[in-house]
């Protein structure tokens, strides 16, 4: 209600006097991620992103969490009850070898561009959406599935259990989508596929998502959307996909018709 934000570890626990406040909260982030990888997966489908997942920059169509060592060893530590302080992240010093500019500290904690959502220091990056993309969807998803945890845990908190009890068995149980690794390695990329974490190659397999059981569960018990709206969105998603595709490939064919046949045949060539 004042405006402190969730993410920055100190500003969260001194707002709820709560040295363990940020852990609760990253065990509820974590938990909706493992859980609904596949709408996350869902929100970015397109047929530019098809291309451009696991290259150009872009993290492959497997989605974990990428925390770094410092808070994957607070929560590691927080979740086997070795400890309830407060996490406080390191720095380091920068030098730029040069005179004009000294050395700086800077965070210690590294976003890694190879994975689909890493914390990077007071804010998670979904670094998965395509550039073109009307981020609408993928926002909804996220704050649906975020606030489906936060109402779970504060349910569970109200009936009598322990917040921080109720914060280790969500780590627990959603641990396997943390990685730090390299994404786009192939060998890793398979230890992922094996930990049962949510994959999804296609995009048009991804839309498909929309309309799972499982997922207008999950909006019509936050009330966003029915499951009729559900279905209408998945239709134009689909439609949108295919329009797109249509369109690239009689472009395709224009240019082949018009431009190289012509080039081929004028060049003696072919």
């Amino acid at each position: 209600e004042d405006g402190t934000m969730m993410l920055p570890p100190a500003k969260i626990n001194a707002a709820t006097g709560n040295p363990a406040s940020f852990a609760v909260i990253m065990s509820a982030i974590i938990a909706a991620v493992n859980e609904h990888g596949d709408l996350l997966r869902m929100a970015i489908a397109s047929p530019g992103n098809d291309f451009r997942l696991g290259a150009c920059e872009a993290p492959p169509a497997i989605v974990s969490t990428y925390l770094g060592d410092d808070m994957t060893f607070y929560l590691s530590h927080f979740k086997d009850g070795k400890g309830e302080g407060e996490y406080i992240p390191q720095t380091k010093m920068l030098d730029l070898g040069t005179h004009e500019v000294l050395p700086f500290e800077v965070p210690a904690e590294d976003r890694n561009r190879t994975s689909p959502f890493p914390y990077g220091g007071a804010r998670f990056e979904f670094r998965a959406v395509g550039s073109s993309q009307n981020p609408s969807m993928v926002n909804t998803v996220l704050n649906t599935i975020v606030a489906e945890k936060f109402a779970e845990l504060a349910d569970k908190c109200d009936a009598g259990a322990d917040i921080h009890d109720l914060a280790r068995e969500a780590l627990n149980e959603n641990w396997r989508v943390i990685f730090n690794g390299n994404n786009y390695d192939p060998e890793m990329q398979e230890e992922l596929t094996n930990r049962g974490i949510w994959r999804i190659d296609s995009g048009v397999e991804a839309i498909a998502r929309l309309t799972d059981p499982k997922s207008i569960a999950l909006f019509q018990k936050m009330k966003v959307l029915t499951k009729e709206e559900c279905e209408s969105r998945q239709q134009i998603l689909h439609d949108h996909y295919t329009g797109t595709v249509e369109i690239e490939a009689k472009c395709l064919v224009d240019m082949i018709q018009q431009h190289i046949i012509p080039s081929v045949k004028s060049a003696g060539v072919g």
